[in-house]
């Protein structure tokens, strides 16, 4: 059974804060969540990992997890791409972004993550979607749909 995971998260720096929304589909289900991240946050490529790790635990959580030979993962974060999508972190993209020095706590989460729930990284397969491509295809409807849920979430969460 082939999963697709799309993810957006929501940030504001002033306030350390995130919100995440994430859709999960298959043949047989399909799972819209969104909501706001427990831990504060200083990067929005943490909220988008978090997101993504939000992502993976509800699915794991549910009783529709056997027979899983594909997950796809649906991002518009190619900093959470290159970090925990890819061994080996280009030098060009460690060096710009500084992934390793805020990522490397990341990418030791995410390998515990997988290991703790006997998944092999091999299974998982990362896609960039570029963002607010206004275009009429399911996967741009999606991403819409998961950066719209994850920003009325900041926006209820800062309105409290």
């Amino acid at each position: 059974m082939l999963i697709t995971i799309s993810t957006d998260a929501s940030f504001s720096r002033k306030w350390s804060k995130g919100t995440y929304a994430f859709w999960i589909v298959c043949n047989e289900f399909r799972i819209m969540s969104s909501g706001v991240l427990r831990k504060g946050v200083d990067r929005p490529e943490i909220a988008e990992f978090q997101c993504i790790i939000n992502a993976l635990h509800y699915f794991l959580t549910t009783e529709r997890k056997s027979n899983v030979t594909k997950i796809i993962i649906n991002t518009d974060c190619l900093n959470v791409i290159q970090l925990i999508g890819n061994d080996d972190v280009s030098k060009a993209a460690q060096k710009r972004w500084g992934l390793l020095k805020w990522g490397k706590p990341l990418r030791k989460i995410y390998y515990e993550f997988l290991h703790e729930n006997n998944i092999k990284k091999e299974l998982i397969e990362f896609r960039h979607i570029k963002a607010h491509q206004h275009t009429n295809t399911a996967r741009n409807y999606v991403n819409q749909w998961c950066d719209d849920a994850a920003k009325a979430e900041m926006k209820k969460l800062l309105l409290t």
